[in-house]
Protein backbone atom coordinates (compact mmCIF):
# COMPACT_ATOMS: atom_id res chain seq x y z
CA UNK A 1 0.00 0.00 0.00
CA UNK A 2 2.59 2.27 0.67
CA UNK A 3 4.63 1.61 -2.47
CA UNK A 4 0.96 2.40 -4.24
CA UNK A 5 0.97 5.85 -2.38
CA UNK A 6 4.79 7.09 -3.13
CA UNK A 7 3.57 6.04 -6.97
CA UNK A 8 0.28 8.36 -6.66
CA UNK A 9 2.45 11.09 -4.77
CA UNK A 10 5.21 11.03 -7.58
CA UNK A 11 2.50 11.12 -9.92
CA UNK A 12 0.56 13.98 -8.79
CA UNK A 13 4.17 16.09 -8.35
CA UNK A 14 4.99 14.94 -12.18
CA UNK A 15 1.41 15.78 -13.39
CA UNK A 16 1.47 19.39 -11.16
CA UNK A 17 5.31 20.17 -12.72
CA UNK A 18 3.67 19.85 -16.34
CA UNK A 19 0.93 21.80 -15.37
CA UNK A 20 3.96 24.74 -14.05
CA UNK A 21 6.01 24.23 -16.95
CA UNK A 22 2.86 24.40 -19.68
CA UNK A 23 1.72 27.84 -17.80
CA UNK A 24 5.38 29.41 -18.09
CA UNK A 25 5.71 28.75 -21.97
CA UNK A 26 1.99 30.18 -22.08
CA UNK A 27 2.95 33.30 -20.19
CA UNK A 28 6.23 33.53 -21.80
CA UNK A 29 4.82 33.31 -25.35
CA UNK A 30 2.09 35.91 -24.80
CA UNK A 31 4.90 38.34 -23.12
CA UNK A 32 6.63 37.92 -26.61
CA UNK A 33 3.31 38.48 -28.95
CA UNK A 34 2.47 41.88 -27.06
CA UNK A 35 6.24 42.99 -27.08
CA UNK A 36 5.90 42.57 -30.63
CA UNK A 37 2.45 44.23 -30.66
CA UNK A 38 3.70 47.28 -28.72
CA UNK A 39 7.33 47.75 -30.70
CA UNK A 40 6.23 46.75 -33.77
CA UNK A 41 3.30 47.21 -35.06
CA UNK A 42 3.17 50.55 -37.35
CA UNK A 43 6.73 49.92 -38.43
CA UNK A 44 8.27 48.60 -41.36
CA UNK A 45 8.98 44.86 -41.87
CA UNK A 46 12.93 43.98 -42.07
CA UNK A 47 14.04 43.32 -45.67
CA UNK A 48 14.59 39.83 -45.31
CA UNK A 49 14.91 37.44 -47.97
CA UNK A 50 14.14 33.77 -48.38
CA UNK A 51 16.27 31.20 -49.73
CA UNK A 52 13.30 29.15 -50.76
CA UNK A 53 10.18 29.59 -51.46
CA UNK A 54 7.62 27.33 -52.96
CA UNK A 55 4.35 28.71 -54.67
CA UNK A 56 2.16 26.39 -56.77
CA UNK A 57 1.70 27.99 -59.80
CA UNK A 58 1.67 25.47 -62.46
CA UNK A 59 -2.47 24.42 -62.82
CA UNK A 60 -1.25 21.17 -64.68
CA UNK A 61 0.71 19.97 -61.83
CA UNK A 62 -0.20 21.58 -58.71
CA UNK A 63 1.95 19.04 -56.93
CA UNK A 64 5.17 20.25 -57.92
CA UNK A 65 5.72 23.62 -56.56
CA UNK A 66 7.94 26.12 -58.39
CA UNK A 67 11.03 27.31 -55.98
CA UNK A 68 12.49 30.51 -55.68
CA UNK A 69 14.55 33.22 -53.90
CA UNK A 70 12.16 35.93 -52.59
CA UNK A 71 12.67 39.30 -50.60
CA UNK A 72 9.88 40.29 -48.34
CA UNK A 73 9.65 42.89 -50.58
CA UNK A 74 8.23 41.29 -53.43
CA UNK A 75 5.42 40.28 -51.41
CA UNK A 76 4.60 44.25 -51.23
CA UNK A 77 1.51 46.08 -53.08
CA UNK A 78 -0.68 43.61 -51.60
CA UNK A 79 -1.94 42.90 -47.82
CA UNK A 80 0.91 40.18 -46.78
CA UNK A 81 -0.43 37.20 -43.59
CA UNK A 82 2.98 35.40 -42.70
CA UNK A 83 1.97 32.78 -41.00
CA UNK A 84 4.90 30.82 -39.08
CA UNK A 85 3.93 26.92 -37.67
CA UNK A 86 5.83 23.90 -36.80
CA UNK A 87 4.28 20.39 -37.11
CA UNK A 88 3.43 20.01 -33.67
CA UNK A 89 0.90 22.96 -33.53
CA UNK A 90 -2.34 20.87 -34.74
CA UNK A 91 -4.67 24.11 -34.81
CA UNK A 92 -1.65 25.42 -37.17
CA UNK A 93 -2.10 22.48 -39.53
CA UNK A 94 -5.91 22.57 -39.24
CA UNK A 95 -6.10 26.05 -39.89
CA UNK A 96 -4.17 25.54 -43.11
CA UNK A 97 -7.34 24.74 -45.53
CA UNK A 98 -8.96 28.02 -44.01
CA UNK A 99 -6.00 29.78 -45.23
CA UNK A 100 -5.71 28.24 -48.55
CA UNK A 101 -9.60 29.34 -49.04
CA UNK A 102 -8.59 32.91 -47.93
CA UNK A 103 -5.67 33.02 -50.56
CA UNK A 104 -8.05 31.67 -53.26
CA UNK A 105 -10.57 34.52 -52.26
CA UNK A 106 -8.78 37.47 -51.83
CA UNK A 107 -5.90 36.62 -54.41
CA UNK A 108 -6.35 40.25 -55.94
CA UNK A 109 -5.77 41.42 -52.14
CA UNK A 110 -3.78 39.50 -50.22
CA UNK A 111 -0.58 37.18 -50.45
CA UNK A 112 -0.66 34.65 -47.72
CA UNK A 113 3.26 33.24 -46.81
CA UNK A 114 3.69 30.56 -44.66
CA UNK A 115 6.63 29.87 -43.03
CA UNK A 116 7.28 26.02 -41.38
CA UNK A 117 9.72 27.18 -38.18
CA UNK A 118 12.70 24.89 -39.28
CA UNK A 119 14.72 24.00 -36.27
CA UNK A 120 15.81 21.45 -34.28
CA UNK A 121 13.07 20.30 -32.96
CA UNK A 122 11.20 20.30 -36.21
CA UNK A 123 12.79 18.03 -38.21
CA UNK A 124 11.94 17.09 -42.14
CA UNK A 125 9.48 19.79 -41.95
CA UNK A 126 9.77 20.09 -45.78
CA UNK A 127 8.71 15.91 -46.40
CA UNK A 128 6.26 16.69 -43.46
CA UNK A 129 4.53 19.45 -45.29
CA UNK A 130 4.36 17.69 -48.60
CA UNK A 131 2.06 15.31 -47.23
CA UNK A 132 0.01 17.58 -45.40
CA UNK A 133 -0.52 20.05 -48.52
CA UNK A 134 -1.29 16.88 -51.00
CA UNK A 135 -3.70 15.83 -47.93
CA UNK A 136 -5.29 18.85 -47.48
CA UNK A 137 -5.01 20.10 -51.57
CA UNK A 138 -3.62 23.34 -50.34
CA UNK A 139 -2.86 24.38 -54.25
CA UNK A 140 -2.89 28.20 -53.39
CA UNK A 141 0.02 29.20 -50.78
CA UNK A 142 3.28 29.91 -50.79
CA UNK A 143 5.72 28.53 -48.10
CA UNK A 144 9.10 27.91 -46.95
CA UNK A 145 10.92 27.08 -44.28
CA UNK A 146 12.94 29.05 -42.41
CA UNK A 147 14.47 30.31 -38.64
CA UNK A 148 16.11 33.44 -39.34
CA UNK A 149 12.86 35.63 -39.62
CA UNK A 150 11.24 33.62 -36.89
CA UNK A 151 14.37 34.64 -34.56
CA UNK A 152 14.66 38.60 -35.90
CA UNK A 153 10.70 39.36 -35.31
CA UNK A 154 11.05 37.36 -31.52
CA UNK A 155 8.24 35.25 -32.46
CA UNK A 156 7.80 32.44 -29.76
CA UNK A 157 4.54 31.31 -30.22
CA UNK A 158 3.48 28.40 -33.53
CA UNK A 159 0.46 30.12 -34.74
CA UNK A 160 1.55 33.82 -34.93
CA UNK A 161 0.53 35.56 -37.71
CA UNK A 162 1.64 38.86 -38.95
CA UNK A 163 -0.46 40.88 -41.55
CA UNK A 164 1.61 43.66 -43.08
CA UNK A 165 0.02 46.23 -45.64
CA UNK A 166 1.01 46.80 -49.27
CA UNK A 167 3.31 49.26 -48.15
CA UNK A 168 5.35 46.80 -46.20
CA UNK A 169 4.03 48.00 -42.43
CA UNK A 170 3.32 45.40 -40.08
CA UNK A 171 -0.74 46.53 -38.96
CA UNK A 172 -1.57 43.00 -36.96
CA UNK A 173 -0.47 40.54 -35.11
CA UNK A 174 -2.46 37.43 -34.31
CA UNK A 175 -3.19 34.10 -34.23
CA UNK A 176 -3.66 32.57 -37.30
CA UNK A 177 -6.34 30.44 -36.30
CA UNK A 178 -8.08 33.02 -34.98
CA UNK A 179 -8.18 34.72 -38.38
CA UNK A 180 -12.00 35.03 -39.88
CA UNK A 181 -12.54 35.65 -43.34
CA UNK A 182 -15.20 38.85 -42.42
CA UNK A 183 -12.27 40.13 -40.26
CA UNK A 184 -9.88 39.83 -43.23
CA UNK A 185 -12.61 41.70 -45.33
CA UNK A 186 -12.65 44.65 -43.24
CA UNK A 187 -9.20 45.19 -42.73
CA UNK A 188 -8.51 45.12 -46.57
CA UNK A 189 -11.67 47.54 -46.94
CA UNK A 190 -10.11 49.56 -44.42
CA UNK A 191 -7.06 49.71 -45.87
CA UNK A 192 -5.39 50.26 -42.93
Amino acid sequence: MKNIMNRFSLLIKLVSLCILLCNNVVAFAQISEKDIENNLIGTSMPDYTFEKVRTVSDVLYPEIPKVQKMSLKEFYGKWTLVYFWTRNCTPCIRSFPKLNEYQKSFSKDVNVLLVGINDQYNIQMKDFFDGVRLVQKLNSLSYTFDTVLVRKMNIVYSGTALLIDPNGVLRHVMLGEDITKKQLQKIIARKD
